[in-house]
């Protein structure tokens, strides 16, 4: 698509100006024998690809559509302010007519539905770049628009501060993202029930139900899975939504206990697989490593952009000279699919010790669950993670205390050539993380895994309560 190369030839013409202003013009300005086009209006034809995908379009966000594209390329290369700035310039702005059929196609008019689309994505994209920033933003709601929430259904900041929402039922979603929002951001809905005090009822992946028990019973929520039948309620959310109607700050989305409940078995389970490594006086370090699979972030972002260049994940052999510096040391190594490998041990889980088994969905979700409730109690179990789903759903597991011996490693954490979520971004290359207690670890390139590694590894070991400010 070229439309923009259009748009340009337009200018110099002065026909854009005619077009975006009225139609009326375009005639005035026919007469002054201006070259005529024909604007065509049909629904069918979209400027916008991938719109079903809600707030998750990458089609949106790589399209190089002005006026948003300024934007988005300054929030791909990590600059948030800037970035920031030109969301905050352009959030009102969209391209009002376009061509499909090249430099000499006839022009579209944009449909209402693709205007108040791209708006709300600029507006989702400046929240986020915000987050980056340790700021609150109003514009997290725009993601209730993008999940076609009906207006009269969905909640306000004005609604909360009036205390309309006291004794209603309000329905707060998880979908729609990728599992570690999920977990990051479920204490918003917590938040909106002690603001509020209306009835909550949250819809959760099926598969994690049986974790959120104490939730439920602690809060009294209504908890119901997302392939079940939907409750009517009174109004509908999401918990994304939630960050910009109570205005949160990134740092409000810790939970101020562990509401994560791992089932008996699965304690059993994990507890037969740590054990024989913890017996022995050893120290167990937990590894997530990963995968290579590509994610969208929130707005569209891709994550990693390029993965077969740059990447962002834990390379294991990154850990081998820890493991001969510290012979008292076993590595248990954990991808998001399977057990990868097990190292100086046959120490593991979800199947590192029982060769070929499967685990569903839930025993997986369960076991991480698990691990996390043992670290809890168990001082000489240390761990590190890229910020994917497992390390998210273990991160909320954990105490504020327990967190201290979790290191989160950004695998690539330059300013210039870096690929993180901005949840991760703080000052320098060490900090702690904007929705946990964990300590971040930021790898100027991938080369450099194994030094921050071991410094990380030394900091758990010898201040793991210590706050980095």
């Amino acid at each position: 698509m070229v439309f923009y190369e259009r748009i340009e030839r337009m200018k110099r013409s002065y026909l854009l100006l005619a077009v975006f202003v009225s139609s009326m013009h375009i005639v005035a300005l026919a007469a002054m024998n201006l070259p005529m086009v024909k604007i065509t209006v049909d629904p069918s034809v979209r400027l916008y690809q991938g719109m079903e995908k809600g707030p998750m379009n990458a089609d949106w966000f790589y399209s190089g559509i002005p006026p948003h594209r300024e934007a988005n390329e300054l929030q791909q290369k990590l600059k948030w302010q800037e970035a920031a700035r030109e969301y905050d310039r352009v959030k009102d702005q969209y391209l009002k007519f376009y061509t499909k059929d090249g430099i000499n196609g006839d022009l579209y008019e944009i449909t209402r539905e693709e205007i108040e689309y791209t708006k709300n994505m600029a507006r989702l994209n400046l929240a986020a770049c915000l987050m980056a920033q340790r700021q609150p933003s109003e514009h997290w709601a725009s993601f209730d628009a993008l999940l076609n929430i009906p207006p009269q259904k969905r909640i306000s900041q004005r609604m909360i501060e009036t205390g309309h929402l006291e004794h209603k039922i309000v329905l707060v979603r998880t979908d729609n993202i990728n599992m570690k929002d999920v977990f990051r951001f479920m204490e918003s809905a917590i938040l909106l029930k002690k603001r509020t005090d209306c009835y909550i009822v949250l819809s959760v992946p099926y598969f994690i139900k049986k974790n959120l028990a104490g939730m439920k019973t602690v809060y009294n929520f209504g908890l119901i899975g997302e392939n079940e039948q939907q409750p009517v309620t009174d109004y509908e959310t999401h918990v994304v939504g939630l960050l910009g109607h109570l205005l949160l700050f990134p740092h409000e989305t810790s939970p101020e206990s562990v509401i994560l409940t791992p089932s008996e078995m699965a304690i059993v389970r994990i507890s037969q697989m740590i054990d024989p490594a913890l017996a022995r006086d050893r120290r167990l370090a937990v590894v997530f490593i990963g995968n290579a699979d590509q994610i969208t972030l929130i707005g569209g972002k891709r994550l990693a952009q390029n993965s077969s260049k740059y990447g962002i994940n834990i390379d294991i052999r990154s850990f081998f000279g820890l493991l001969r510096k510290y012979s008292d040391l076993a590595l248990a190594v954990k991808n998001d699919k399977n057990i990868k490998e097990v190292i100086e041990e046959e120490v593991g889980w979800y199947g590192a010790s029982v060769k070929n088994k499967k685990y569903t969905e839930d025993e997986k979700i369960d076991g991480i669950i698990a691990l996390a409730s043992l670290m809890n109690s168990r001082e000489k179990i240390f761990a590190f993670g890229v910020d994917n789903d497992s390390t998210n759903v273990f991160i909320r597991g954990l105490t504020w205390q327990a967190q201290r011996r979790m290191a989160l490693i950004v695998a690539n954490g330059s300013k210039t050539t870096g690929e993180y979520d901005p949840c991760m971004e703080g000052e320098g290359n060490l900090y702690t993380h904007m929705i946990s207690n964990c300590r971040v670890y930021k790898c100027e390139t991938p080369e450099y895994q194994a030094a921050v590694i071991e410094r990380a590894y030394q900091d758990m070991t010898t201040d793991a309560h210590h706050v980095i400010q």
